[in-house]
């Protein structure tokens, strides 16, 4: 636990230089969302999951297609889940299914295992680069940290993974993954 108690405080403190431009509730009407000191209305046409994590996705390219289009919000995941490329969703070029060597993950990988007490540079380099890119467009940005890991391929793939690390994490079967 202590492992993702830190994962989450350096997110926050990297995301602190973006806090002025946080969402919040409008004032005026606590029904509403404002950001900018204006109202907001959401709007997106989809999500890529896997745009900071997967190392062949083009998010300035992504990210100036939903400012052509007008849209202003994307969802992200942090790299605590990531799904096998046999795809079990059926997803065609699923970008939270990087190709082998192209997955980013928030942790330092090392003989083919994550270290998860040092951090990978590249990859906060990767998502502060995401954030202030979307924040120069306007595009809001939800961080998703965990998600539920939905079939036994994609628990494999994890960096929490008992076989994925290095740091001794024992092994727990799926179902008590998710609980």
């Amino acid at each position: 636990m202590k492992i993702i108690g830190l994962l989450f405080l350096i997110l926050i403190i990297h995301a602190t230089e973006c806090l002025s431009q946080a969402i919040g509730i409008l004032h005026a009407n606590n029904r509403y969302l404002e950001y900018h000191g204006s109202p907001v209305v959401l709007i997106t046409s989809a999500e890529h999951y896997g745009a900071v994590i997967n190392a062949e996705f083009d998010f300035i390219k992504y990210l100036a297609e939903l400012e052509t289009e007008g849209f202003n919000y994307t969802r992200i995941f942090t790299g605590t889940y990531l799904e096998p490329i046999d795809n079990i969703f059926g997803i065609t070029k699923n970008t939270l299914a990087p190709l082998p060597g192209k997955y980013i993950g928030p942790w330092s990988l090392s003989k083919g295992k994550y270290d998860l007490n040092k951090f990978n540079n590249a990859y906060f380099d990767r998502l502060k680069e995401f954030i202030r890119e979307a924040g120069r467009r306007n595009i809001i940005v939800e961080v998703t940290l965990f998600s539920s890991i939905y079939h036994d391929n994609a628990w494999r793939l994890s960096p929490f993974y008992f076989n994925n690390n290095s740091n001794g994490l024992d092994s727990i079967p799926l179902a008590v993954a998710n609980s």
